[in-house]
């Protein structure tokens, strides 16, 4: 679904304040009718595997999970413990799978092994969707938040006869942190974050086939709304909530929104 191109602007830094937020978005979780089926909501089921932000694991998505499989859906994680953008992680240039081939030729410093790391996230994140995909013996569903929607989508792109499916929320799917309020911290850890951006760009020349659903806030105070705003792939549908960052993965809009997404396919 197009969209009116956005300014791609990183949040300005009075916007963290509706991080605040998140208290009253985990308060939400408690609310009665979190514990009520939806019967216009419930659907056949779907595997889904769940991609978790930075910082943290899957244990993150339990209060959704719970509304989900109280739908009917099947929730698999991710298999790589806490999504630490790959920067604590071994691993050489070889290990990286996905088509991706970065061009050093303009930079004015060496490549630093930080700026591989979410490449090679992907490329674990690749091969743990392929072989539960295989093992069930049926495409599934890919789900992430921030960071996480970023590399569900680099799965989807990479597996088009096992992903069906894709969902973000608070995703920095256009810039990599360039758009971010981390992107300082990035750029602390020798990551180029302008050249990060340009080298995100060349992803998608190879298109994403799936549908694709990216749920995003202008309360978000970490990642910019621009940045989750996809011009390129025309499946894409725009969802715009109320919740900021940090509480997308306690928000009953979120979850709502999510469960519509896995119905309407």
């Amino acid at each position: 679904m197009s969209m009116t191109s956005p300014k791609r602007q990183a949040p300005k830094k009075r916007t963290l304040f509706n991080e605040l937020k998140v208290f009253k978005d985990a308060l939400s979780t408690l609310h009665p009718r979190v514990k009520k089926i939806d019967p216009s909501l419930v659907s056949s089921g779907k595997d889904i595997m769940l991609f978790p932000g930075l910082g943290v694991d899957g244990r993150f998505f339990k209060p959704m999970n719970r509304y989900l499989t109280q739908h009917g859906h099947r929730i698999h994680d991710w298999g790589l413990g806490v999504n630490d953008a790959g920067l604590n992680r071994e691993f050489s240039q070889d290990d990286i799978t996905i088509n991706w081939h970065p061009d050093v030729s303009m930079r004015a410093k060496p490549l630093h092994k930080n700026e591989l790391g979410v490449a090679y996230l992907c490329s674990r994140a690749v091969d743990n969707a392929k072989a539960l995909a295989d093992r069930l013996g049926h495409p599934i569903a890919v789900i992430g938040w921030s960071l996480g929607g970023f590399i569900a989508r680099e799965v989807a792109r990479a597996l088009p006869e096992h992903i069906e499916q894709v969902i973000t929320f608070g995703s920095p799917i256009v810039g990599g942190p360039k758009f971010t309020a981390v992107a300082w911290r990035f750029e602390m850890l020798n990551v180029d974050v302008d050249w990060i951006a340009e080298e995100v760009k060349k992803l998608d020349a190879t298109p994403i086939k799936q549908s694709i659903t990216s749920i995003y806030s202008k309360n978000d105070g970490i990642v910019h709304w621009s940045a989750s705003i996809d011009e390129l792939n025309p499946q894409v549908k725009h969802v715009e909530v109320k919740a900021c960052h940090l509480g997308m993965g306690f928000s009953f809009e979120v979850w709502r929104e999510v469960l519509k997404s896995l119905k309407s396919l």
